[in-house]
């Protein structure tokens, strides 16, 4: 991987610590041309064969605005029948009930064959009793709301169809974002809300969840976070970035680490599991010329035996990275 292509990983990285700029309300569109009747209310499949994959693009959606930080709840469906095409759209808006509503589905019924009454009839399976116990063992949820969002009819003498379309929450899988904020904020006085969402999230969730690493700091109070929450947070990011780091790829300089009368020492590579320490001489022609004197050898470190310091000021310098700056 080359120094840009890097660089492009780490900004889709950072993209996961920074707060996300999602605009809500977002409407989500998609068109599909169906062979026969039954393919023509086909928004995700039929008999096995995906036809509109309606679910998947508006659930991808859904699990994106979350996980950007914000309960995400579909609240419109239009849909559009052109002979056999059909065009449809779904519009998102941040949650008014402190759910997180990432789920999406519909259930229907097509041909011009009783759909008002097959479209939801519990004999065919459409009932929304079973779809919840559907969704619960495909999830292995425990509990969850199922909604509607809206019933759409289509009227045509052959190819008439009811289509009911549904949210659904999975708070094992994506607990409300909500329940934190919450807890945060009836805490103020203290730093329990806090240490909880990190103790759960870990750090560099907790950091997009509240804005900052700045405000995580200020609502952590006196509260020393532990060496080890540091490193499993530098340790998550090495690992989605893939490859080690160097510092001059940042812009930023080593960290000094040890100085002796005949060597010098410094961080300037940070690995998936430590970092690596650049050892210097003395460069006898040139005194003056300190650290970057002449190279001697590097060896590595693991994250462990770094102090409490150095692991901070790693993390501290990941999360403040500003990757507009970055050629």
């Amino acid at each position: 991987m080359n120094l840009q292509e890097n660089i492009h990983r780490i900004k889709e990285v950072m993209g996961i610590i920074e707060e996300q700029k999602i605009q809500l309300p977002i409407t989500i569109t998609g068109t599909y041309i169906a062979n026969n009747c039954d393919e023509l209310h086909a928004f995700q499949s039929t008999s096995g064969k995906v036809i509109g994959n309606m679910n998947v693009i508006v659930g991808k959606k859904l699990e994106e605005i979350y996980n950007s930080g914000i309960n995400p709840k579909p609240i419109e469906v239009i849909v559009k029948v052109n002979n056999m095409t059909v065009s449809w759209s779904v519009t998102i808006d941040k949650s008014n009930d402190g759910k997180a509503w990432v789920g999406f589905t519909s259930r229907g019924a097509g041909c011009n064959n009783d759909v008002i009454n097959r479209a939801n009839s519990e004999i065919a399976g459409n009932d929304i009793e079973t779809l919840k116990a559907k969704i619960l063992n495909t999830y292995g949820e425990n509990n969850i709301d199922v909604e509607e969002v809206n019933d759409f009819i289509y009227q045509n003498q052959n190819n008439g169809f009811r289509q009911i379309f549904y949210r659904y929450t999975k708070p094992k899988s994506f607990p409300s974002l909500e329940s934190g904020k919450k807890e945060i904020s009836i805490n103020e006085s203290s730093n329990k809300g806090v240490i909880d969402l990190i103790n759960e999230k870990g750090l560099i969730t907790a950091v997009k969840f509240l804005g900052g690493y700045d405000e995580l700091i200020n609502l952590l109070g006196d509260y020393k976070l532990p060496k080890e929450v540091y490193i499993k947070a530098i340790e998550e990011f090495m690992n989605i970035v893939g490859e080690g780091l160097a510092f001059s790829q940042l812009n930023k300089n080593p960290i000094p680490f040890k100085e002796t009368s005949d060597e010098y020492h410094e961080l300037g590579y940070i690995g998936p599991s430590g970092v690596t320490i650049d050892v210097f001489l003395p460069n006898e022609s040139d005194p003056d010329s300190g650290r970057y004197g002449i190279y001697k050898e590097d060896y590595h470190l693991p994250f462990e035996k770094l102090s409490y310091k150095t692991i901070k000021d790693i993390f501290e310098m990941i999360v403040k990275m500003d990757p507009t700056q970055w050629h």
